[in-house]
């Protein structure tokens, strides 16, 4: 009784009625659009032998990926230069959340031209049709341009 009063009177409101602008994915969403986006990669024959993760968004996606394919995992900035020595022909998958507009795809990718790398993938688990980047695996294609509240951005 007191929750909802305090919700009439508060500005402070549920996530599920933050916005007509946001969607919530949950984690059984989450995991459902993992476990496709891992087969996808497997029928490629594809195997990483590094995966790179743009923070935040794909810290979460990038550390299940790196158990499921058993390899190494490091941060990588768009922002930063790129410090980390990367093993002679590694084969990289560069992952991420999602692929909006495919900016931040195209500036890692750039820093990771001037590497020796093997072989350069991207992933992500989300993408928005009409991105100008298409990654080379994507779990589920959106059509809208509402706001991704992912679940680990909730406590």
């Amino acid at each position: 009784m007191v929750v909802k009063k305090l919700m009439k009177t508060s500005a402070i409101q549920p996530a599920k009625m933050l916005s007509p602008w946001s969607v919530k994915m949950s984690w059984k969403s989450y995991n459902l659009i993992v476990k496709d986006l891992v087969k996808k990669i497997k029928r490629s024959d594809f195997v990483p032998s590094l995966i790179l993760y743009i923070p935040k968004g794909g810290a979460v996606i990038g550390t299940n990926l790196a158990y499921i394919f058993n390899c190494k995992i490091y941060p990588i900035s768009e922002y930063r230069k790129f410090e980390i020595d990367l093993p002679c022909f590694a084969k990289v998958l560069l992952v991420d959340d999602i692929s909006d507009t495919g900016e931040t795809f195209n500036r890692v990718i750039k820093q990771l031209k001037q590497k020796l790398v093997s072989e350069i993938k991207t992933a992500s688990l989300l993408m928005r049709k009409g991105s100008k980047f298409k990654p080379d695996f994507v779990g589920k294609v959106i059509e809208h341009k509402k706001y991704i509240d992912f679940p680990w951005e909730r406590i």
